[in-house]
């Protein structure tokens, strides 16, 4: 028996000689933990031997510590021994093994501000990384961090070389591609195209966020572009003129000028014009791109309501320097290209609670129905909307009117609003006006209208309404105080 034993120790002596003992196969657990603990804690060459050949023959070692280091966070740096992991489950199947590993590390989040403060007066001390780094580490010393565990997978192949995990970093790689393809067919306008791409990352990998997300944007954008396309056919675009203009530096500046007509039922918040210069040969050479209505520009640009028209005011033109001047005079085309509609505003009084309280807007309403109660007694009379003749222009349009304040209480802020219509009544533009505008932005040397008071303007004076189209009907305009504020 002795010498059966000493026999096979013998034996066994002589492989371990021949294979080497020391290379013995790691289990999957073994692996996934080995490459965890590189991984996790910055080792990015030695966390590369444990991953897929599969893998390695996509990503070089190279590539990898290259991206893993351009991913790299101080922040998270600094909270590394922080950071750990248990593997709660591997099935193995064949030559595959899928894993749950539970990762528990700081929660970014909730030491955010601190950590953010300290790297902006890091960073615009001078300090390095490493400084950061020590600063973060220092703050944290003697606190005891918040924690957030989150549960990831993994797969592992069995590899000649025995298990390894495997990244599938080719997959990866087709994903990043599709969504890059994705993201510049989109900034084309090339919807369609665009969710195809999303659609083919999502049948790679169903959970790809970015590919979630851009799908449900992207069905909505072209659920939108179809609407605006319906739409836009019903913003009509006429009286364009494409020349060279004079002005006060440069008597041959090439501009446009057009007017707009919202046929439609809907108010348009913005709408691009898009103008394509062409040379003598008739071949497009330059295009500008122009914004008349913006609502969202710091310019005094309102919503296009139903029927309404839009008109540049009058002697003005938009300019187009940067022309070559091989354009042919005149030799223009101008396109609407885009469109946005206005979203009608409902109150939300559970939202507007939430938000402002409950006693700010009982307080709101209660202001509202005063306004709308004492508004009667503001009388707006000897109205008139007419051309009056300038200097510059002898057909100006504007008004005159004068205002009583027939109550008891006295008014900082009286605002007027004036509807231009056509010669079949149709409402075509508006201006608003402030008669009475009391505030320490404005220039204007104004006074509030107490009880009884009248304002009335200067004589010789009226209030010009320039971008009012020339469709309008001179004398038809109706005046209407749309709001009020109290001393």
């Amino acid at each position: 028996m002795n010498y059966l034993y000493k026999a096979m120790m013998i034996y066994i002596g002589i492989g371990c000689m021949l294979s080497g003992c020391n290379n013995v196969i790691a289990t999957p657990n073994e692996t996934l933990s080995n490459y965890l603990d590189a991984f996790l804690h910055g080792r990015m060459t030695e966390a590369y031997e444990h991953i897929s050949q599969k893998d390695k023959s996509v990503v070089s070692i190279d590539e990898y510590v290259e991206k893993q280091n351009m991913n790299k966070n101080v922040i998270a740096e600094a909270f590394a021994t922080e950071i750990s992991y248990t593997i709660d489950q591997i099935t193995v199947t064949g030559n595959e093994a899928d894993a749950t590993v539970s990762i528990t590390l700081p929660d970014f989040s909730s030491v955010f501000s601190d950590v953010m403060r300290v790297a902006f007066m890091s960073a615009f001390g001078g300090a390095n990384e490493n400084d950061i780094k020590k600063m973060i580490e220092e703050k944290y010393k003697d606190k005891e961090i918040p924690m957030t565990t989150t549960t990831q997978t993994f797969k592992l192949l069995n590899e000649s070389e025995g298990w390894k995990v495997f990244l599938d970093f080719e997959k990866q790689k087709k994903v990043s591609a599709l969504l890059e393809e994705a993201k510049n067919l989109r900034e084309k306008k090339k919807l369609s195209g665009a969710l195809k791409k999303y659609e083919e990352v999502l049948e790679l990998d169903s959970e790809e966020v970015t590919a979630k997300s851009g799908e449900r944007e992207l069905t909505k954008e072209i659920s939108d572009f179809e609407q605006k396309q319906a739409y836009v056919d019903k913003v009509k675009l006429y009286d364009f003129t494409a020349k060279y203009f004079s002005t006060y530096t440069d008597e041959k500046t090439p501009g446009v000028i057009f007017k707009i007509k919202n046929m439609g039922d809907k108010t348009l918040s913005k709408i691009e014009v898009t103008v394509y210069f062409k040379d003598a040969s008739n071949n497009t050479i330059a295009e500008e791109s122009y914004r008349p209505v913006n609502e969202h520009s710091f310019g005094d640009s309102k919503p296009l309501k139903p029927n309404y028209i839009w008109q540049m005011e009058r002697s003005k033109f938009y300019t187009a320097e940067s022309v070559p001047s091989e354009w042919q005079e005149g030799n223009a085309v101008a396109k609407i290209t885009d469109i946005e509609f206005k979203e009608a505003v409902e109150l939300d009084s559970e939202e507007v609670t939430a938000k402002s309280g409950e006693n700010e807007l009982n307080k709101e309403i209660s202001d509202f129905e005063q306004k709308q109660a004492y508004v009667d007694k503001v009388k707006l009379y000897e109205f008139t909307a007419k051309y009056f003749s300038t200097y510059t222009d002898k057909n100006t349009p504007g008004v005159t009117f004068k205002i009583k304040n027939e109550g008891d209480k006295t008014l900082t802020k009286i605002e007027v609003t004036v509807y231009f219509k056509d010669a079949f009544n149709n409402t075509i533009a508006e201006e608003d006006f402030h008669p009475v505008f009391v505030s320490e932005y404005s220039f204007r040397d104004n006074k509030p209208l107490k009880p009884n008071y009248i304002w009335q303007m200067e004589r010789g004076k009226f209030y010009t309404a320039e971008s009012v189209p020339s469709e309008w009907q001179e004398g038809n305009a109706v005046a209407k105080i749309t709001n009020i504020e109290f001393e």
